[in-house]
């Protein structure tokens, strides 16, 4: 009995240690993320515990066009992270578009205003953080602001 249970606890060892599928999925079901008070993107929430990684990520804002190629790491499973971008951003009027789930990542895609978002979520191990990237692009271009001849006074 000792030796089997013994057995079985090194079992369970390895298989965390090692990242195995038995124990992948959302561990904490009711667990709920928020946001950070003031995220790098006003528009673009970031759960909280999870870092901009500055080196892999850049920002560019014309005033007519947008880009936002963002990386950020943190410890939270892939679902409750998909709880959270699926709430935090129609909260910021972002309409939901599509959901895809492939080799463990999920590839979230938003639209408001001529703008696209994609989040896709790698799920982290017990050694490696989970990673977003968080991406926005501009699909028609904003006109700027003209002032007519009786506002320029």
């Amino acid at each position: 009995m000792r030796k089997t249970i013994i057995t079985l606890g090194l079992a369970v060892l390895l298989c965390t240690l090692s990242g195995c599928d038995i124990f992948d999925g959302d561990v904490n079901p009711g667990m709920e993320l928020s946001a950070l008070a003031k995220p790098p993107v006003a528009d673009l929430p970031v759960p909280y515990g999870f870092t901009l990684d500055p080196e892999h990520s850049r920002t560019f804002d014309s005033g007519i066009a947008r880009f936002v190629d963002h990386v950020y790491t943190g410890s939270a499973s892939t679902f409750a992270v998909s709880r959270f971008y699926k709430k935090a951003m129609v909260a910021r009027r972002w309409n939901f578009k599509s959901e895809v789930l492939s080799l463990g990542d999920q590839d979230l895609r938003f639209e408001k205003g001529g703008e696209t978002c994609r989040v896709r979520i790698t799920p982290g191990t017990w050694l490696h953080p989970t990673k977003l990237k968080v991406e926005l692009w501009t699909n028609e271009l904003k006109k700027p602001a003209v002032k007519s001849p009786a506002n320029r006074r």
